[in-house]
């Protein structure tokens, strides 16, 4: 059996239509460069079944270049979400959590919200490229983010995170045993990227690639 390549792509949801250094026009580009037969979404069955896509379209911009790409090159394409009605009792339980929250730790939720300020406006100052929102620098402080997050709030929130990101990885996997041979897209929100790149680093049979293995920089 063919081994499988793997590239993890952050994408930035809602600011692709205004964005000059991560454009729809750049990710398109991009995404004739990868030129993967395969591509993993960060959206559940349902909504990518959906009829009513141009909601969905609004704010995950990215999906305007990557979903027209996956028609018109024949790509497969993976619903890394939970599907019914896992995703509603996943999400609703964190809603109720965070309000539970949000009532008893007001100073912890204040603290978090002036560090998650405080990063998000040092990335946009720093990101000026595809490479710079995918590189190791970004990956970094999402993890450092996450840590924090769990540290504040405890063990349900570290569960709920990785049990998301688990999720992805878990349907990346049934990708991976479905095709041979094929280069696998993982396209997801950059605050995922690192988890999925700890997970697959040891996963025996694939070939984890990077942007810098698919040619021109962007």
């Amino acid at each position: 059996m063919a081994v499988n390549e793997i590239l993890v792509l952050s994408v930035l949801h809602n600011l692709h239509k205004d964005n000059d250094y991560y454009s729809l026009d750049i990710l398109n580009r991009l995404l004739k460069q990868i030129a993967p037969g395969v591509i993993c979404v960060e959206l559940s069955p349902e909504n990518l079944a959906a009829e009513n896509i141009d909601e969905i379209l609004a704010y995950r911009t990215e999906y305007n270049a990557i979903l027209p790409y996956a028609a018109e090159n024949g790509c497969a394409l993976i619903a890394l979400e939970p599907e019914q009605p896992k995703y509603d009792e996943l999400v609703n339980a964190y809603r109720a959590q965070n309000k539970a929250i949000d009532e008893t730790e007001a100073e912890k939720v204040e603290v978090f919200g002036l560090f998650v300020t405080q990063l998000y406006d040092q990335l946009f100052q720093d990101w000026d490229s595809v490479m710079a929102v995918n590189s190791a620098c970004t990956d970094y402080a999402f993890k450092l983010k996450h840590n924090f997050q769990a540290a504040l709030f405890g063990e349900k929130e570290a569960e709920f995170w990785d049990g998301w990101n688990q999720n992805f990885f878990n349907e990346i996997m049934r990708a991976n045993s479905r095709f041979s041979g094929e280069r696998i897209l993982v396209t997801v929100g950059a605050e995922h990227k690192y988890w999925l790149l700890e997970a697959l680093k040891d996963v025996k049979g694939i070939r984890l690639m990077s942007l810098q293995d698919v040619g021109e920089a962007y």
